[in-house]
């Protein structure tokens, strides 16, 4: 896989493996890895069924997933919003707005 197509998750495992023993450069790392507790969802569909798996997606919502891409969006007035792809251990992601998300310790 070459770098520009890993996720930020698939990075820092990759960084993490190569810094032996560093406690700083660890440090550092975990503080990318961020986890959020995903608040909301806004799509209209939450008792949508997520085919991968077979939860509701409202099943999500208060639960802490990893952020694992963010993207910079223009807004339609021109200014600038970043989307973040929080994604759950059972693989299940969702794309949400920084408001639909609260950033918390591990």
């Amino acid at each position: 896989m070459k770098q520009d197509e890993m996720t930020i998750c698939e990075c820092i495992e990759y960084l993490d493996s190569m810094v032996g023993d560093d406690e700083n450069i660890k440090g550092c790392l975990d503080y990318i890895e961020r986890k959020a507790r995903l608040l909301c969802l806004d799509d209209k569909y939450e008792e949508d069924l997520i085919s991968t798996t077979g939860k509701y997606k409202s099943y999500y919502i208060g639960k802490v997933g990893n952020i694992t891409h963010v993207q910079k969006m223009l807004t339609g007035n021109g200014s600038a919003t970043n989307l973040f792809d929080i994604t759950f251990e059972d693989g299940a992601r969702f794309c949400v707005d920084r408001e639909q998300i609260e950033f918390v310790e591990d």
